[in-house]
């Protein structure tokens, strides 16, 4: 196991948005809450592109992230 990247690039800056909208997808509790809640859904993507928006570097929407690259072979290979 060893240390991986320690930056994660979500989108391009111009697409703030629909990288917000997408990141909001990724979690099952998220969905479940916009499913339930369809007029909250465009304020909850709003609200995430402005939290977004501070994250901008060269035109990027860039996160930090905890990462670890693990690797593993099949036993005999």
């Amino acid at each position: 196991m060893n240390p991986g990247p320690d930056e994660v690039t979500l989108g391009p800056a111009d697409r703030l948005e629909e990288v917000a909208r997408r990141a909001l997808e990724q979690n099952p509790q998220t969905i479940m809450a916009m499913a339930t809640n369809p007029d909250g859904r465009e304020a909850a993507v709003a609200a995430a592109a402005s939290a977004l928006g501070d994250h901008v570097t060269d035109g990027e929407v860039r996160l930090g992230a905890g990462t670890w690259i693990v690797e593993a072979r099949a036993p005999g290979a």
